[in-house]
């Protein structure tokens, strides 16, 4: 009878095979674990995740809120140039709560460099939650004390936020697209195209058919907006050596 060899030819299983599949589970089958144990692992990884997240927002809720309290209320800093043209002078349209948003943006796009774009977006969605939660009391609280006319339009509330949402995740998107070697490349791309898509949004959505001249208002503002971009690259620089991403994530 054959001696079975003692050191037989190892199989060779393709990545996708079923074969390869059947392995994994016995592997795992033979380390199981109890429900309980199980049942706790996953808490404390979900609980990890949720204050993560949680804490991503309350970075950007702050600023958030300002924004939302101030949504309506002109901002005339890019002013100056416009002199001559007041009628597409900034402050026709930019808000102090635009400005506020934008440092939302940028914000997000420092956490999208530490988590990565899945925690960003979730955070993103739970700061809009949250601030929607906290403008509601805020209004309610003020209710007595408002008219009409010191409230912005539906229109223009709808426009503004759904505007500078899309803005958010798209720069967090494209922020995690973009990522690499370079290190001004992702903050520019991920700000450069979240900030257009805010602009092609809001003009249309907010002036669309009314008498003024919003198509050359949305010029400005993308030059205006791109200015700010550039700028943040100096603070995005020097903050890189605090702001480090997880390992894998990419980025310099």
């Amino acid at each position: 009878m054959s001696e079975t060899p003692k050191n037989p030819e190892p199989t060779i299983i393709e990545a996708e095979s079923p074969q390869r599949d059947i392995l994994i589970s016995e592997t795992y089958r033979v380390h199981d674990e109890t429900l309980i144990a199980r049942f706790r692992r996953e808490s404390v990884r979900t609980l990890r995740e949720l204050f993560t997240i949680l804490r991503s927002s309350l970075f950007v809720l702050p600023v958030m809120f300002l924004a939302a309290l101030t949504m309506d209320v002109s901002f005339r800093g890019f002013d100056g140039p416009f002199d001559q043209m007041r009628n597409l002078a900034p402050g026709n349209w930019i808000s102090q709560g635009s400005m506020y948003m934008m440092l939302s943006l940028l914000v997000l796009l420092l956490v999208t460099r530490r988590y990565g774009a899945v925690v960003a977006t979730r955070a993103i969605g739970m700061s809009w939650l949250l601030m929607i939660i906290l403008g509601t009391i805020v209004l309610l609280w003020l209710a007595p004390q408002l008219s009409a006319s010191d409230l912005p339009s539906g229109r223009y509330v709808l426009a503004f936020s759904i505007s500078w949402m899309v803005a958010q995740i798209v720069a967090v998107q494209m922020y995690d697209l973009t990522r690499g070697s370079k290190w001004w490349r992702a903050p520019l791309y991920g700000g450069l195209i979240g900030q257009v898509a805010q602009t092609l949004i809001f003009f249309p959505a907010t002036y669309g058919g009314y008498p003024v001249p919003w198509l050359n208002w949305m010029v400005t503002d993308v030059i205006v907006k791109t200015v700010c971009i550039i700028a943040f690259l100096v603070p995005y620089h020097l903050l890189r050596r605090t702001i480090k991403p997880f390992i894998g994530l990419g980025g310099l």
